[in-house]
């Protein structure tokens, strides 16, 4: 598009109106190039061409790091490294050893913990200060229905 044309010589409001949806078309189709841009140029720096399996290695070094405290509890720590890029997302989710301890201190936090470590043997971290002024039973319950993965 020739951003020159913009001079506008409108005569209707219709026009105005197509000539409105025309332009958000076509800032919407630039966006999504631009995205494209960028995924592309992410594709290119050197930590993303390491394999799957060695950037999910790196990311379990987090679950000890130490910024792993109360603060940052491990899933927690996974979601931050989850939230640089697309393709650190898909690693994160999809490592289910990322997700085996789980803090107990939010129910969907939990539910969201037990989905994606699948069959994994969990290690739960439960502090009662933490959850005295929670719904206790709804957090025990969430948990006990996976006692049988519980190793620790």
């Amino acid at each position: 598009m020739d951003y020159h044309q913009f001079q506008l010589t409108i005569q209707t409001i219709e026009d105005v109106d197509r000539e409105y949806e025309k332009t958000s078309q076509e800032i919407q189709r630039l966006q999504e190039h631009l995205q494209e841009l960028r995924t592309y140029r992410n594709q290119l720096i050197p930590i993303s061409r390491l394999p799957v399996e060695t950037l999910a290695e790196i990311f379990q070094l987090t679950q000890t790091s130490p910024f792993d405290s109360e603060n940052h509890s491990c899933g927690r720590v996974a979601m931050t490294v989850a939230s640089v890029c697309r393709h650190w997302r898909h690693v994160v989710v999809s490592t289910p050893l990322l997700w085996n301890t789980i803090d107990i201190t939010n129910v969907p936090w939990i539910r969201c913990s037990l989905e994606r470590s699948r069959n994994l043997p969990l290690v739960v971290d439960v502090n009662l200060g933490q959850i005295l002024g929670k719904t206790a039973s709804d957090i025990l319950s969430v948990t006990l229905r996976d006692l049988p993965r519980i190793k620790s």
